[in-house]
């Protein structure tokens, strides 16, 4: 037990040690690589409070982590070029489907496809599209001779399908939509695996300075030829080998009801509507409208879409800021080298600061999984040192085997005293006066020996294991037991009388009665009178009619019925 103590105190003071060294390198090797691009700014931090430092702290912590994951694993948009955009346009329309199931056009547009980490996918296009305006609804409605009792045409409901390989579409719903921007985020039922989702192409205001686009850039707008007709049956479907693609330059960037959008000499066609703006790469920089601003059409930029997306909880969709999108288009590997023919001092000093950060967050690591091992091996160790504490069940066993070898079973008062509550003080001490007295040894002069043909109820259910002898003029007799079931008169003439079904470790034997433990309960002599301690049976011992605790002694009564399972007794003195 020492041993193992020791072992564990040694243990927890190794850890101590390694934690207190790895930590003290680790808190160096980041202070040296801070300090590489960090020298100027700890002068002017030190005159700020502690708050703002800590503050700024955790803001560095967090551009740092986010610094290393893009050095590590740099952001790549979902396209590499305007053909590869045109895999997103995806065909609406929305439909009146009549009681005999033939559909009939409302509205009908195009869309994009945009994904987020989590898989989920959604369409992006005009409001005026999926959700037509009453005026719009209310003259098909008047055209297909429909009703408008009782405000019938209110009560109709329009269906919205996504067309993505001719006509193999799936249902939609509007999950967002506004007004303002003319802007709906549709939720498909089904996900659609032969389309590539847009990457949004963002300004990034909070590191730099840098636009997701500007005044002269090209630009292209996608869509298909053209679109069906309001009230055709038969509705028109295109692929992705339909969609037409025209291409113009940004004129200005302004705003309109509180958004940014894009004036551009695209020549805007009606198929175009709601679909995608995008840039060389094809990244999605706004949203087509057939609203013009003089001779411009306007489209929707991307950031006024994201900032609808973020409001909405749909930020992890495929995105890249202006400084992500540059650091794309040009690696630190393709940059110029200095007159050595070495990389240029800025990307170097960029390596050497991630590369300890890197390290320091490896040895935390490191750390946590060495505590872990450490941790489970001390506990396993200091279980394994408790000695097992024994059973009753145990304890009860040897007790039985001891008295049955003839042999004392000397904790047998401490286990009494442990386990097995006393009814009373003067009870229990009576109990320890009877134990000190000396053992009583049965006269065995006239013992009978077995012998098969002796007409013994060996295949009876109750058999009394002393029958055949004649007691001693020493031994006692603490009352009877009458069996009510066949008026069998069975002495108690023991200061510890067992009974159960197991004729090896009892003094009465109840045989063939499944209800009945191997070793069931025991009548004890005390100063007091006897008492009956149900020693852990299965299905209780009960005296008249109430199932006693097990482990205590509940005095007897003249009188008093004793049930072992389904067999009954009268106690008598």
């Amino acid at each position: 037990m020492k041993k193992r103590r020791l072992l564990s105190a040694l243990l927890i003071t190794f850890t101590c040690i390694q934690l207190f060294s790895i930590s003290s390198y680790a808190t160096e090797t980041a202070a040296e690589g801070s300090s590489i691009t960090e020298s100027s700014a700890e002068s002017s931090a030190s005159n700020e409070s502690s708050t703002a430092s800590e503050e700024a702290a955790t803001k560095d912590a967090n551009a740092e982590a986010e610094d290393i994951e893009n050095f590590i694993n740099p952001k790549e948009p979902t396209t590499k070029t305007v053909q590869d955009a045109t895999e997103s346009i995806l065909e609406i329309n929305v439909l009146f489907i009549d009681d005999n199931e033939v559909r009939h056009m409302v509205t009908c547009g195009v869309g994009f496809l945009l994904e987020t980490s989590e898989g989920d996918q959604y369409v992006i296009s005009t409001k005026d599209i999926v959700s037509p305006s009453k005026k719009t609804r209310e003259s098909v409605y008047q055209q297909l001779g429909i009703s408008n009792e009782d405000d019938a045409w209110d009560k109709i409901k329009l269906q919205i399908e996504v067309a993505y390989e001719g006509d193999v579409a799936t249902s939609a719903s509007v999950a967002y939509s506004s007004k303002e921007m003319n802007l709906a985020v549709l939720k498909l039922d089904d996900k659609v695996y032969n389309r590539t989702p847009l990457t949004l192409l963002v300004d990034d205001k909070e590191k730099s300075d840098k636009r997701a686009f500007a005044e002269a850039d090209d630009v292209y707008a996608l869509g298909f030829p053209s679109m069906s007709k309001i009230l055709d049956d038969a509705i028109d479907y295109y692929s992705t080998k339909d969609v037409v693609t025209l291409s113009g330059k940004i004129t200005n960037i302004t705003e309109k009801n509180s958004s940014e959008v894009i004036l551009q000499t695209v020549a805007m066609q009606s198929s175009m509507y709601g679909g995608p703006l995008v840039n060389d790469h094809g990244l999605l920089i706004g949203m087509n409208t057939l609203d013009k601003e003089g001779n411009y059409f306007i489209s929707i930029s991307s950031n006024s879409i994201m900032k609808v997306l973020k409001a909405v909880g749909l930020d992890t969709v495929n995105v890249m800021t202006a400084t992500e999108y540059d650091e794309y288009l040009n690696p630190p590997e393709n940059e110029k080298k200095d007159d050595k023919g070495n990389g240029d001092v800025e990307n170097k000093e960029t390596i050497v600061q991630v590369i300890p950060k890197k390290i320091f967050i490896l040895i935390f690591a490191l750390i946590g999984v060495i505590l872990v091992v450490l941790i489970t091996l001390i506990v396993v160790i200091i279980r394994n040192s408790k000695p097992k504490k024994k059973s009753k069940r145990q304890l009860q066993k040897e007790k039985e085997e001891a008295i049955m070898s003839g042999k004392r079973f000397e904790d047998q008062s401490e286990v009494e005293e442990e386990e097995k509550p006393v009814v009373s003080g003067e009870i229990k001490s009576k109990s320890r006066e009877l134990q000190k007295e000396p053992e009583i040894q049965p006269d065995t002069s006239n013992v009978r020996e077995f012998h098969p043909s002796d007409n013994l109820a060996a295949s009876s259910e109750t058999t009394v294991l002393s029958a055949g002898m004649n007691p001693s003029p020493n031994s006692y007799a603490i009352g009877t037991l009458i069996c009510k079931r066949t008026g069998e008169n069975i002495v108690i003439d023991k200061p510890v009388y067992r009974i159960g079904k197991n004729e090896n470790y009892n003094d009465y034997c109840i045989r063939n009665n499944t209800a009945v433990s191997r070793m069931h309960a025991e009548i004890h002599g005390t100063m007091q009178g006897a008492v009956i301690i149900d020693v852990g049976s299965t299905n209780g011992t009960f005296v008249s009619g109430n199932r006693i605790p097990q482990g205590q002694q509940i005095p007897l009564h003249p009188g008093n019925v004793i049930s072992f399972g389904d067999e009954e007794f009268e106690f008598r003195n």
